[in-house]
């Protein structure tokens, strides 16, 4: 593993976190999955979500940070709920996923300092037209704001307070990456003029504030593959009443 300098607050790179033969397996096996295997976890609340996610973040952004629908659609193999993720992908090398996620874990919370469980993860693939645009991953009205430099994004407060009941509990995130075939799909954070085109076995974690807007250029050749863990601060969670609305896989982490 080889640590990256980036000079950011909260931006943590590894190159070669996982093993080339780990990158493989899992690369391998996403190729080799039917197209019927991606996004089949209720379907009809994926399309609702994917509406809602249109709909908050065009009022953010001005457009649709995400592309396309129709390389929206088929993106996701949810690997939150570890149960059902084992009967729909009996044949997938889930154990080894479950054994990277936990490592993943593990590093975050030494980067961040906190103890934190799994918000949300998934294996996706990124199709030819995705994207994303500048954004944050959550909104809390307890933290400050700077909405002069963040309307220059496109992000203003009531369109953000909005995103916040929907969007409150992604404090962290951490993105690994499998493969490097595809043409686009780099990292980037506008506040800081960075960008980084991810390498096979990178690992990229980052607070998923407003002082570390990102987005993902537009693939525009192959697919691109990731896996990725959204982190609630566990001090967030004990807060009474946040743990019946936290949606994560608590059981599992506490």
């Amino acid at each position: 593993m080889e640590i990256l300098e980036t000079k950011i607050p909260d931006v943590h790179i590894i190159r070669n976190y996982i093993s080339q033969e780990e990158v493989n397996v899992i690369n391998s096996a996403l190729c080799s999955l039917n197209e019927s295997d991606w996004n089949i976890f209720d379907a009809e609340r994926r399309i609702q979500r994917y509406k809602n996610l249109k709909r908050d973040q065009k009022e953010i952004t001005g457009s649709n940070p995400t592309g396309r629908k129709d390389v929206w659609d088929g993106m996701t193999i949810g690997t939150t709920d570890i149960p059902k993720s084992r009967a729909m992908y009996p044949n997938f090398p889930l154990d080894l996923v479950f054994d990277i996620e936990k490592r993943m874990q593990a590093t975050a919370e030494e980067q961040f300092n906190q103890k934190l469980l799994v918000q949300l993860s998934g294996l996706h693939r990124w199709r030819v037209g995705r994207l994303q645009e500048p954004h944050i991953d959550y909104f809390d009205p307890e933290e400050d704001y700077d909405w002069e430099e963040l309307a220059n994004y496109r992000i203003w407060p009531e369109s953000a307070e909005k995103f916040g009941k929907t969007f409150f509990d992604k404090h962290y995130s951490s993105l690994l990456y499998f493969n490097s075939d595809y043409v686009g799909g780099s990292l980037y954070m506008p506040q800081y003029d960075f960008e980084i085109q991810p390498e096979p076995g990178m690992l990229i974690s980052f607070k998923g504030d407003s002082k570390h807007l990102h987005g993902v250029r537009e693939i525009t050749e192959g697919v691109r593959h990731t896996l990725s863990l959204f982190w609630t601060k566990r001090s967030w969670y004990d807060i009474p009443g946040n743990s019946k609305i936290f949606p994560g896989r608590h059981p599992n982490n506490v």
